[in-house]
This record gives structure tokens, sequence and C-alpha cells, in this order.
């Protein structure tokens, strides 16, 4: 993407990178904090020469990280033609943020299914009206501009869209895994 002048522009900024990781990633890591998971104290411990990812971790770390980069892109190319490069921007950045708070969900199983975390829904819920109100009200703060509403269903769409596709991909690592 390119501005007025033709110089390159960032697809998000520092200050949109650093609200992603403290709000969109912090409020759903903390209700994971409080996770339960019968049986994981029943296994045995990893080997200590284990890496820190095993393959399946890895792959859908690496496959769902590529899908939602890859709506992004598609975002990035496309909306320019139709609402300019700012609100392209301002919506990649919405998108990135709310498709990570679900994603929370997609990345809380492995071969063992954890119980239902209510804290979970809610950190999801507060970070998706954070959101929300950052982009109505305060869009200033993280270098965005408002969006029209048509715009905001198609970030809620697309981020529903981007967990659907990890959940497929979760189930289909998790259940290779489990069958070997």
């Amino acid at each position: 993407m390119r501005d007025a002048a033709g110089h390159l522009l960032l697809p998000l900024t520092a200050v949109q990178i650093l609200w992603i990781n403290l709000v969109t990633d912090g409020l759903p890591a903390l209700a994971l904090a409080l996770d339960q998971n019968p049986g994981v104290l029943r296994r045995p411990p990893r080997p200590k020469e284990s890496p820190l990812l095993d393959g399946p971790s890895l792959r859908f770390v690496l496959l769902t990280g590529g899908v939602k980069a890859g709506l992004a892109l598609g975002l990035l190319a496309l909306l320019p033609l139709w609402v300019g490069v700012e609100a392209a921007r301002s919506t990649t950045f919405h998108f990135m943020a709310v498709g990570q708070l679900f994603f929370a969900y997609a990345a809380r199983h492995t071969e063992l299914v954890p119980l239902p975390n209510p804290y979970l829904h809610g950190a999801v819920a507060l970070g998706i009206l954070a959101q929300l109100a950052l982009g109505t009200w305060f869009p200033g703060l993280v270098e965005a501009v408002p969006l029209p509403p048509w715009l905001w269903g198609g970030v809620i769409a697309l981020a529903l869209l981007a967990w659907g596709l990890a959940e497929a991909v979760d189930r289909l690592v998790w259940r290779k895994e489990v069958l070997r």
C-alpha cells in the first residue's frame, strides 16, 4: 500500500500492534490461565530435550497464522479500491484484533479436551467491546479512522470465518496426532 505521495505504508502501525498484543492477546491469556484440563497431570512429563512446540502445535500455529495473514493481506489488497488506504488499514487492524480474540478458542484444544471456561467467554466479549469502543469513539488513539457499520460487519464476518477455519485446522491437526 502506498499513500497519496507514493510512500510505502505499513499494514499496521506500532501502536496497533501494541494494542493487539496487550488487549486482544492479554485478556484471553489471563482467562486461559484458569483453564481446567482433566487428566493432564496423569500424563508423564515431556523429555527435557523435546522442543517447545511439538509437531502438531507447530503445524497448527503455521497453518492458522497463514490463514489469518492471507485474509488480512486480502483486505489490504482489495479494500483500498473501494474505501481508501486508511480505512483499509483500519479494517485490517480491527480484523486482526477481533480475529485474535476468537483464536483463543481454537488454540486451547490439544489431544485433551478442556472443560468449559466462562472466564474465556468474558474475556473475549470484553475484548470485542473494547475493540468496538476503540474503533467507534477513539480511533485516533491507535492511528485508525472510523469505519462505517458495513465494514464492521465485514470485520466480524471475516473474523468468524478465520475462527471457523482455525477450528477446522485444529481438528485435523490433533485428530491426526491422536490416531497415530
